[in-house]
């Protein structure tokens, strides 16, 4: 980024001292809400929310990890939020939805009406993997690979919320959990399907 301001990353989180360098101080972000669809694809809003601070900035292949631990919940939203955007992959919208799901539970909310929208928030785009992105993975550092579906859908039920479109989850016969649709179930209903606001106050 054009200017560098060194941020101290979130507490508990820096066992060798680190500190990640960032166009401005990230860390103590807070999350506003400003659209209902952002971080969930195929929604770019999120490129035009002026409370995102990536949106006029590349974000390198390592350093999105390293906001992703130690960018605080909303700045690490805003950056792989910004990512899908540019780059719609299930790994971007997983970890989109994990954080939208970390802000939901983090007690960094005012109101319990903002809890219930971006608990359901991160419910659609834990479902945006499912109905998007079944097949996608993400690798540990050593390379090896793993599913986002089966922890797409076990959020999902964190969150208290039930998995649409007729995905369950099984196993694959080597002990690995899988997500499969039955029935060729339909996909997950629209925001605008909801004849209610399960959220008014």
């Amino acid at each position: 980024m054009a200017v560098a301001l060194a941020s101290p990353l979130t507490s508990g989180c820096e066992p060798d001292g680190r500190r990640v360098r960032f166009g401005e101080n990230i860390t103590g972000l807070r999350f506003e809400l400003f659209d209902e669809s952002e971080g969930i694809h195929p929604s770019t809003i999120t490129l035009g929310n002026p409370r995102n601070p990536f949106r006029f900035h590349p974000i390198g292949e390592q350093t999105r990890f390293e906001i992703l631990a130690y960018g605080g919940n909303a700045g690490a939203f805003y950056a792989w939020a910004t990512l899908l955007a540019r780059a719609p992959t299930g790994e971007h919208q997983f970890f989109t939805a994990a954080k939208l799901h970390d802000i939901a539970v983090s007690g960094e909310l005012d109101t319990p009406e903002e809890v219930c929208r971006v608990t359901r928030m991160a419910g659609r785009a834990y479902q945006a993997v499912l109905d998007g992105f079944p097949g996608s993975v993400s690798y540990l550092e050593d390379g090896t690979s793993y599913a986002l579906a089966p922890l797409a859908y076990r959020g999902i039920e964190a969150l208290g919320l039930t998995v649409q479109g007729g995905w369950v989850l099984a196993g694959d016969g080597d002990g690995h959990e899988v997500v499969v649709r039955m029935g060729g179930g339909p996909p997950a209903p629209t925001d605008g399907e909801e004849a209610v606001d399960p959220c008014a106050p």
